[in-house]
């Protein structure tokens, strides 16, 4: 199926020079987060109507050319549950998607209560497609790739121009085009966030509230350690060892390694010689006391905020259920909260808020205003 795989540079300026000339683009990228860490995009395929390309990132030792593409307002870019594919595009390359068309978000303002590719093809234009779990989770960054796994990655591109157009079809009969319009400009500022680094990453960990000082001290150590280990053979930490075990580590320090269930007996004699010594760094001191969280504004009635929530989310669904659209489009959550909050800053909400839309606003200002009246 494949009809051209992109690994050097030169032939990524043609591609590019040739897709600057479209209107439209179907994008797409695979990552290796299941093999590799830190991941990386591994690839990433194109399709026009009639086209299909993929990209070898990992051969290309530049990718510049690709974000004049990227980032073009001419050429608009096609791509399914787009906010993953910016975030790491951002990550490792800082290019900013323009002009976006993203197929997952124009299926929920269709009213589909599930909005996975191969439920928004079929419900929309009647294609199906096999979503292989073994091939989801592929090591993307293998070479060579298998025919079959390149194969595969081409079909989330492939259909992705018809898809729109019937999407498109199905918005304008709704009346809904300009809501999505504004949702996709959105999304255009989703940058990567980079994750904490593992000095304080540790607090956030499942299961970790419940530790003291020394224990969490201890945690600390052996959170370090997994990172280290993981970096150091490009695998991810929970390959290394689980949250599971780093905690049952920090609340029984002294109990021998052969005790602990889930801690590999692959393990080579080296890397448990070094876990005790990070274990035994953590038990020195006095411990790690946690974060002093801020306190709620205790001004607010815990009573009165929760039913005025309650009400409010009641009027999200009803309206919701009216429309046939998931109640969080109807109206954020966060501002729900506020308005739950301070009833009073609805003016502050319309005017200011960067969550409430202008379409949620011309749509529904009224309404939300009536129901806080009478509340």
């Amino acid at each position: 199926m494949i009809e051209k795989l992109v690994s050097n540079e030169r032939d990524l300026s043609s591609l590019v020079d040739h897709l600057l000339k479209e209107q439209t683009v179907a994008i797409d990228t695979e990552s290796n987060s299941f093999f590799g860490y830190p991941e990386k995009v591994c690839l990433i395929q194109i399709a026009t109507d009639s086209e299909t390309w993929i990209i070898d990132p990992l051969s290309i030792s530049n990718m510049n050319p690709l974000g004049k593409l990227l980032e073009s307002q001419k050429v608009q870019k096609i791509i399914h549950a787009a906010e993953n594919d910016l975030r790491v595009i951002d990550r490792d390359w800082k290019f900013n998607v323009r002009n976006i068309f993203d197929t997952s978000i124009a299926g929920k303002f269709c009213g589909y209560e599930r909005t996975g590719l191969d439920v928004v093809l079929e419900r929309t234009i009647g294609i199906v497609i096999e979503k292989n779990k073994k091939l989801q989770r592929a090591n993307w960054g293998l070479r060579p790739l298998p025919t079959e796994a390149l194969n595969y990655a081409e079909t989330d591109v492939v259909y992705l121009v018809k898809l729109r157009d019937g999407l498109i079809t199905k918005l304008q009969d709704l009346g809904r085009v300009d809501w999505v319009k504004e949702e996709f400009r959105r999304i255009e500022h989703v940058r990567y966030t980079p994750p904490a680094p593992p000095e304080v990453a540790f607090f956030s960990m499942k299961g970790s509230h419940a530790l003291g000082p020394k224990e969490l001290s201890v945690l600390k150590t052996l959170y370090e350690f997994r990172d280290l280990q993981a970096r150091k053979r490009d695998i991810p930490p929970f390959k290394i060892m689980s949250n599971e075990v780093l905690l049952h580590l920090s609340k029984n320090p002294y109990v021998p390694f052969d005790k602990i269930s889930g801690l590999s007996r692959k393990l080579s004699q080296q890397f448990l010689r070094q876990l005790k010594n990070r274990i035994n760094d953590g038990l020195k001191g006095d411990g790690i006391p946690r974060p002093i969280q801020a306190k709620r504004d205790k001004k607010i009635g815990v009573v009165e905020y929760a039913a005025r929530f309650k009400e409010l989310k009641k009027w999200r669904e009803h309206i919701g259920k009216k429309l046939n659209l998931d109640p969080p489009l109807i109206w954020p959550t966060n501002s729900l909260n506020q308005l739950a909050r301070l009833p009073d800053s609805i003016d502050r909400e319309i005017s200011e808020s960067e969550d409430v839309r202008v379409w949620q606003k011309s749509e529904f200002e009224g309404e939300i205003r009536n129901k806080l009246g009478d509340l």
